[in-house]
């Protein structure tokens, strides 16, 4: 079955703190304890005005369209057209970030298209929508190594195009998707260091709020679960991951939550 999902963007955020707890079906399970939370100031940021971008008249006058798209997911052939000026227009700002905060300026969930995809997946799936759009975002590729530079951080539109991003931009992609329909979500900033001796990066998972069993840290009075975006390295081998589960190499890390808004 074919499906020619039809789109054509500007975007809102925040920022809070947590810990990892783990949740099972017992209805009166309690959050535990944990020293991993580091609490954080609530940052409140301004929205993201795409409509305002300087770009030169020739890029920006441009109306052609490129095509993204997702094969076999969930038996069905997604095409999806992206206007080129608005990808271009993302593609002009600046990506640089001063501090980890930053990182909400991205989630551009009030963007036209990004809206269209997460109602459509909504719309056409019966799964849990939140569900529906991380198995969707495993369908792009998870490089680590996509820039030398770790402070380069892209926007949704620009995840989808290009079809590869490392750990924050397959987060900010899921994020910006879920909260354009109304599904309360964060960005778990996990910081790299020496631990236990050895020296790890750092990692950007998502965390989204709802009615899920598993690992969630909890922020402003809100359970947000652990939501892996990476683990696909071959476009036919997406990653399995679903809301809750946690890498085991994950569970003793210390985080900090940024609440979008």
């Amino acid at each position: 079955m074919k499906k020619l999902l039809s789109l054509i963007g500007a975007g809102i955020i925040s920022l809070c703190s947590c810990d990892l707890n783990t949740q099972n079906n017992n209805p009166n399970n309690n959050p535990n304890s944990n020293p991993n939370i580091q609490v954080v100031e609530r940052i409140v940021q301004k929205p993201v005005d795409v409509s305002h971008v300087t770009i030169d008249n020739v890029l920006a006058s441009e109306n052609s369209l490129m095509m993204f798209s997702i094969s076999n997911f969930r038996n069905t052939e997604m095409n999806v057209p992206i206007n080129s000026s608005d990808y271009l227009r993302f593609k002009v700002q600046s990506h640089r970030i001063q501090n980890d905060s930053d990182m909400l300026n991205f989630v551009t969930y009030n963007h036209p298209q990004i809206k269209n995809i997460a109602e459509y997946l909504k719309n056409n799936f019966t799964e849990d929508p939140a569900e529906t759009i991380l198995e969707f975002v495993h369908k792009i590729v998870y490089n680590s190594t996509i820039e030398s530079d770790r402070e380069y951080v892209r926007y949704p539109i620009e995840t989808l195009v290009e079809r590869n991003g490392d750990c924050e931009d397959l987060t900010i992609l899921a994020a910006a998707l879920m909260k354009s329909i109304d599904i309360d979500v964060a960005l778990v900033h996990i910081p790299g260091g020496i631990i236990d001796g050895k020296n790890v990066t750092g990692h950007m998972p998502l965390g989204v709020a709802g009615n899920y069993t598993g690992n969630y840290y909890e922020a402003e009075g809100k359970k947000y679960f652990y939501a892996e975006t990476t683990g696909t390295h071959w476009a036919g081998r997406p990653s399995s991951w679903t809301i809750g589960q946690i890498p085991e190499e994950m569970k003793l890390r210390k985080a900090r939550i940024f609440v979008v808004r």
